[in-house]
C-alpha cells in the first residue's frame, strides 16, 4: 500500500493567522464587489423594465392608431351617407335622428341603411346608401316606387308623409 504524502500547507495549523489589516482589506473588497454586482443587477433590471414599457407603449399606440383610422373611415362613410339622403330626399338632422344607422363594408363597397326606430317602419320606409371610393353611387328609399300624386297616394298611400 502506498503512502499518501500530504502537503503540510493544507492543514489549518500550518496557515498563519490573518492580520487585521488583511481582514479589513478583504472584507472591503468583498463589500465593494457585492455593491458592484448589485448595481449591475439594478441597471440590468432598469433597462429591461424600460424596454418592456417601451414595447408596450409602441403596441398601444399602434393599436390606437389602427382603431382611430378604422373609426374615422366609418365616420366619413356615415357623413357621406347622411349628406346624400338629406340632399336627395330633403331630410334634416332632426328627421334623421328618428332613424338608426347601420353600416357594413364588403370589398371596398359600403352600404349604409337608415331604419326607423320610433315609428312604424313599414310606413316610414328604409333609406339605403351605397358608397364606393368615398362617393355615394346609389341612394334609395324603400317607397321610391309608390305613386306620389293625390289620386294615387295621399294619406291612403303606404308611404304617407313622403317628400
Amino acid at each position: 500500500m502506498e503512502k499518501k504524502i500530504l502537503n503540510p500547507l493544507f492543514f489549518k495549523e500550518n496557515i498563519p493567522p490573518a492580520s487585521e489589516r488583511f481582514e479589513e482589506r478583504t472584507l472591503a473588497m468583498l463589500r465593494h464587489q457585492m455593491a458592484l454586482d448589485n448595481t449591475r443587477r439594478f441597471r440590468r433590471r432598469k433597462w429591461t423594465t424600460a424596454l418592456a414599457i417601451g414595447v408596450v407603449c409602441v403596441v398601444l399606440i399602434a393599436t390606437a392608431l389602427a382603431v382611430g383610422l378604422q373609426w374615422s373611415a366609418r365616420y366619413n362613410v356615415l357623413r357621406i351617407a347622411r349628406q346624400a339622403v338629406m340632399e336627395k330626399y330633403g331630410l334634416t338632422q332632426e328627421t334623421l335622428s328618428v332613424f338608426s344607422e347601420s353600416a357594413g363594408e364588403e370589398r371596398g363597397k359600403w352600404t349604409v341603411q337608415y331604419m326607423p326606430t320610433l315609428f312604424d317602419g313599414s310606413a316610414m320606409g328604409r333609406y339605403t346608401v351605397v358608397i364606393v371610393n368615398g362617393t355615394a353611387v346609389e341612394v334609395g328609399w324603400s317607397h321610391d316606387d309608390v305613386p306620389q300624386s293625390e289620386e294615387d297616394g295621399g294619406f291612403n298611400a303606404s308611404a304617407w308623409g313622403q317628400a
